[in-house]
């Protein structure tokens, strides 16, 4: 059994085939260096370790210096470059979540249209529904603005825990779409759902959701929302998106989708780092559960919001069958 910190280990004894998770629950090695990167969260689901294969180490184990006593590691073979972890999407952005910022970093069109919407004057709360790292908050939560965001995934909620430590009114909590009524306990002036992260739920509960995000809004809040075009994926039989590389070259992320109907999409993802050693490839797929602009426009109107706009991009461009993603301001009715 390995302990990866970095390009070293300590080990006992050996069990080759663990994925290669990459979050230790109290601390994180920073890619190819070894130096431990703190993430904090309070609660490790059961199923996140059983998953994982998390082991925690006694309080009277001596470990690297760096890693707390009794904090949980999650242990792989370091001599396999290839792995194939179906785990799900739990395992898909605990294996993405430290390069996720790299890989989708805030759009100069994102903080423009973030910046307007707290210029109106009618901006005092955000909730942010499937908050990630928290890197989309960041800019109210900064302001001084009362933020929430939330996420599934307890990765990335340590990741935007820590991000956003310094702005004392902003709160982040493990919860996915149906915990939105007991998550939010505040009317909130703007609700965001970014990402694509509404087709990951099956499109009844992506129903449900919207009407609960009605609800969580204020007299007159806003909804940002933002998926892609499925209407064009389908029409024109897409079963590729674009590759994702980052600025160094070290981190390439591929994206498949295996339509099965028009109803679901296996997502087919491929996660390749490169460093000093050998590239590691990480593969994951899950099901995405597409909407279409009428669906999403008669779920949002069902669900009590009036005044819906569709635009192509955060620049707020028109929207056309032809656009690559579906952006979406709505108003509390």
């Amino acid at each position: 059994m390995v302990i990866f910190t970095g390009h070293h280990t300590r080990s006992e004894t050996r069990t080759p085939g663990f994925p290669p998770a990459i979050l230790p629950w109290e601390a994180t090695p920073t890619w190819g260096t070894g130096t431990p990167d703190a993430h904090r969260s309070d609660v490790a689901p059961a199923a996140f370790l059983q998953a994982w294969n998390v082991v925690s180490i006694p309080a009277t184990s001596r470990v690297r210096s760096g890693f707390r006593p009794g904090a949980a590691f999650l242990f792989f073979p370091s001599d396999r470059s290839c792995y194939n972890c179906r785990g799900g999407r739990l395992a898909f952005y605990t294996d993405i979540s430290l390069v996720y910022d790299d890989l989708f970093p805030v759009s100069r069109e994102q903080r423009s249209l973030f910046g307007s919407l707290m210029d109106d004057g009618g901006t005092r709360s955000v909730v942010d529904c499937g908050c990630g790292t928290g890197a989309q908050l960041h800019p109210f939560a900064i302001t001084g603005l009362s933020c929430l965001g939330f996420d599934p995934d307890p990765s990335l909620v340590a990741i935007a825990r820590r991000k956003l430590a310094a702005c004392p009114k902003t709160r982040i909590e493990s919860g996915s779409f149906a915990d939105l009524s007991r998550i939010v306990s505040f009317p909130s002036d703007l609700l965001m759902c970014l990402g694509n992260s509404l087709v990951h739920v099956p499109q009844n509960e992506a129903s449900q959701f919207l009407g609960d995000a009605a609800e969580a809004l204020s007299r007159s809040g806003v909804m940002l929302l933002q998926i892609l075009n499925y209407e064009r994926l389908l029409r024109e039989g897409v079963t590729e998106l674009p590759l994702i590389r980052t600025s160094d070259g070290t981190v390439e992320f591929r994206r498949r989708y295996e339509w099965e109907g028009d109803r679901k999409v296996l997502f087919r993802t491929s996660l390749r780092l490169s460093g000093a050693e050998e590239p590691r490839i990480v593969r994951n797929e899950f099901p995405l559960y597409p909407v279409y602009p009428d669906e999403l426009w008669e779920m949002l109107v069902s669900a009590g919001f009036g005044n819906v706009h569709f635009y192509g991009d955060f620049a707020l461009t028109d929207f056309s069958p032809g656009s690559e993603a579906l952006v979406c301001l709505a108003r509390k009715a």
